[in-house]
């Protein structure tokens, strides 16, 4: 951990908290039970009071038709522990904010649900694994409420500071594009898709959904190693370059993702050490869906964010004095609902032709290589729609109009992204 860090979680942990964020899926949720959550005795991973490698948190808002996917039988936390049999959890934690709902049992049918939202750790005892409770969360504040994440991620650091420090956001989640309601006056027909979260106990709440701008504000700057969005169409350049002081790294999917979502316990032991492997992380979820999951469709990038400011620098290059929005047929399309995400490289090769310069994939993969470590598509994305891998940058972006006055394009207008390139 360097200097820097070091005094941040310092920071975390004698002032408090400054203030007081899965996978998209067509499946049913599962149909099963929690993991046993209540709390345990001291276990043997606890005993030990030296430097930790690595803290991964993952945030999870599984309060919708995902929750049996985090926690239920077979689901990313069972996976978590296959994970952990390969590690060594005294120095190297996993913690699980549990946003969720929990089936009532009072009336013997288990079919009324309540709000759970606990921070969990997974800890050791000889050969048992259990999740232990460290905090429980009242419900009064959403578990997507830029307070609540704060104080959450204050917690998680300032307790367990480590050589590496990342976190997975774990939820439905659909690009950059603001969830507007609550967000300002209230918009009709305004698609409130393009936000991270899904958090059905709070539907009417203000932090039902949460964009990336506040999820952002609620982060502290130079904290994280990594980021890593386990959740739809966050391989966006928008989210990317607003959350680029919040860690190191940044790995994302352009396009959908499945159900199961990470395959955490091929993944989680490669990137949950002192140095992690984020490119070995993102090489076996791809070869998870390309060869192992029989509905084979996927992306995945993995981001340089020390150095993305090369790319903004060229796409600012490409852009600047185009006034006239390129027609975007042909372009790699990443959304299956109303508005689109276009594939980055498509988008800078068309508004280069505008120019009247021939933008060749070989200056545009150099560009790109700056600070895409690591890129993959399996041939058909979620929808089956192909994909060529000769075209693909494994970024999508919003196509901008200056034309467009709507609440939702002046919105786009006050991110870092435009701000920086247009």
């Amino acid at each position: 951990m360097n200097i820097l860090r070091k005094y941040i979680a310092l920071s975390l942990l004698f002032t408090g908290a400054a203030l007081t964020l899965g996978s998209c899926s067509q499946d049913e949720p599962a149909d099963s039970p929690f993991v046993d959550s209540s709390p345990v005795e001291i276990y043997d991973s606890e005993d030990y009071d030296g430097e930790y490698e690595s803290t991964i948190l993952v945030y999870a808002i599984a309060s919708n038709n995902l929750f049996g996917n985090l926690a239920g039988r077979g689901g990313d936390k069972e996976e978590m522990v296959k994970a952990a049999q390969q590690m060594d959890l005294k120095k190297n934690n996993i913690l699980v904010l549990q946003a969720a709902y929990e089936l009532d049992p009072t009336d013997g049918k288990y079919d009324t649900q309540i709000p759970s939202v606990t921070l969990q750790k997974l800890v050791k005892k000889g050969e048992e694994y259990r999740w232990k409770e460290e905090n429980y969360y009242p419900a009064d504040i959403a578990p997507l409420d830029p307070s609540r994440i704060r104080e959450v991620i204050d917690y998680v650091f300032s307790s367990y500071p480590a050589d590496t420090q990342g976190m997975i956001f774990w939820s439905h989640s659909s690009g950059s594009e603001p969830y507007l309601t609550g967000r300002s006056a209230e918009v009709d027909n305004v698609p409130m898709q393009y936000s991270f979260g899904w958090d059905d106990f709070h539907k009417n709440e203000k932090y039902y959904k949460l964009n990336i701008d506040e999820l952002s504000a609620a982060m502290p700057d130079h904290l994280l190693d990594f980021i890593w969005f386990d959740s739809c169409y966050m391989g966006n350049i928008e989210s990317m370059y607003e959350l680029r002081n919040k860690c190191d790294y940044y790995v994302g999917y352009a396009t959908e993702v499945w159900s199961p979502g990470m395959p955490y316990h091929y993944v989680i032991p490669l990137i949950a050490r002192s140095n992690p492997d984020l490119v070995g992380g993102a090489k076996e979820f791809f070869r998870y869906y390309n060869e192992e999951y029989n509905l084979r469709n996927a992306t995945v990038a993995v981001v340089d964010m020390n150095r993305i400011e090369s790319l903004a620098d060229f796409c600012k290059e490409m852009y600047s004095g185009v006034e006239t929005r390129p027609s975007t047929s042909g372009f790699i399309l990443y959304t299956r609902n109303g508005d689109s995400l276009y594939d980055l490289g498509d988008y800078t090769k068309a508004m280069a032709a505008q120019k009247g310069y021939t933008l060749t994939r070989e200056e545009w993969e150099d560009a790109l290589s700056t600070c895409v470590l690591y890129k993959a598509s399996t041939e058909n994305d979620f929808n089956n729609r192909p994909i060529n891998p000769e075209n693909f940058s494994g970024i999508s972006t919003h196509v901008y109009t200056p034309s467009d006055t709507s609440d939702r394009e002046m919105y786009y207008k006050s991110y870092n992204w435009y701000q920086r390139v247009f």
